[in-house]
């Protein structure tokens, strides 16, 4: 079967009759190949060990900084090396192949998607994103790592699931919104954003929404519902003659070092700043003038003078998960999919995934059967 891997270019040479491209990001030129790799003989399973095989993938904005050191480590093998491949992504949907036999969550045949409880699982082991190769297609992961899905949630909204709807449900639980509460998305077309904008459809508060995007609320299913910020607006003049008096009781904000210093003088006493992550996460992109701009000092002194809580968020626990799905099947939460995409349109997947083309939402590469 095939799996779509980042790979170093002697592979081409080796394998020459598999599908190969070149996409450049952050001025990277990557090698991609969709590559015939052969399910390995199993070993008997241990007893908590659940086997799978991926349908569909998606990537994330993590995932970006972990594909370019991977092209570095295949990069690094000289042509005398050993061929190397490195599949990539962090969400995917996947059929269970076989479990161990103390496995009781899952039968053969089951459709399951990460569960990436942090910091710790349910069982108390460690936790986390369970993977960095979500393009691989055969896979095997302990049972509590993973979690059953409805007939209802489709393999592209299946393998677009788990990142964002964990980490927007645990943001949300940390916020404690009370009805009437001003509150603000920053980055509103990031895929958490989408995801945190879809579940507070439940709540009775009003929803701002920044976006580099004049036309989000035009493009986005609750746009009617949303106040947009044009995001050049969030410097400190300019966002006081945009919304006047109004003070955010919540922030949620994936990228602080973008907007903490922007936002922290606007955000209501005994207001909450919730952040799940930054922007500069890799040497190779270019610094923004937003995040050069930044003063921390200013920003903490501020949020103790206006008693603010600044809360790091890390992906969720279980019960994130397991309510977002819920909510999902009682039509209280959606993900929104920009493309769907398969061997024909790989380079496309690649570029829209990584924002060299527009996008809002998801972007899933969906394996054949074969």
């Amino acid at each position: 079967m095939k799996t779509l891997a980042i790979c170093n270019p002697i592979i081409r040479d080796i394998y020459p009759n598999n599908l190969y491209y070149n996409f450049t990001l952050c001025g990277e030129s990557i090698n991609i190949g969709l590559l015939e790799i052969e399910r390995k003989n199993e070993k008997p399973l241990t007893e908590y060990a659940v086997s799978v095989q991926v349908n569909a993938f998606s990537c994330n904005y993590r995932d970006k900084a972990i594909m370019l050191d991977f092209n570095d480590r295949c990069n690094s093998l000289s042509k005398n090396s050993k061929y190397f491949y490195s599949p990539f992504g962090s969400d995917f949907v996947a059929t269970v192949l076989n479990i161990g036999k103390k496995v009781k969550s899952f039968k053969i045949g089951d459709r399951v998607i990460p569960n990436n409880a942090y910091p710790y699982r349910n069982d108390g082991s460690y936790g986390g994103i369970i993977t960095n190769y979500a393009s691989q297609r055969f896979q095997i992961f302990n049972e509590n790592q993973l979690i059953s899905i409805p007939n209802n949630l489709t393999d592209e909204i299946a393998a677009s699931f788990s990142v964002a709807a964990q980490t927007a449900y645990s943001m949300i639980r940390k916020a404690n919104l009370q009805k009437g509460m001003n509150v603000l998305v920053t980055a509103g077309s990031s895929n958490t954003s989408l995801a945190i904008i879809n579940a507070l459809q439940q709540y009775d508060v009003c929803i701002w929404v920044a976006s580099s995007d004049v036309n989000f609320t035009t493009k986005h299913p609750m746009g009617k519902k949303l106040i947009l910020i044009p995001k050049q607006y969030l410097s400190k003049k300019q966002l006081k003659d945009f919304i006047g008096d109004t003070l955010f009781d919540v922030v949620f904000d994936p990228f602080f070092d973008i907007h903490l210093s922007y936002l922290i003088p606007r955000i209501n006493y005994n207001g909450k700043y919730i952040t799940c992550g930054l922007y500069s996460q890799h040497s190779l992109y270019k610094e923004d003038n937003w995040v050069k701009s930044q003063n921390y000092m200013f920003s903490l002194s501020e949020a103790i003078s206006r008693n603010v809580s600044i809360i790091g968020n890390c992906i969720g626990v279980t019960m994130d998960l397991q309510k977002a799905i819920l909510d999902y099947m009682d039509g209280n939460f959606g993900i929104i999919i920009d493309s769907i995409h398969n061997h024909n349109s790989i380079n496309d997947f690649l570029r829209k995934s990584f924002h060299e083309l527009p996008r809002l939402g998801k972007v899933v590469y969906k394996y054949d059967n074969n």
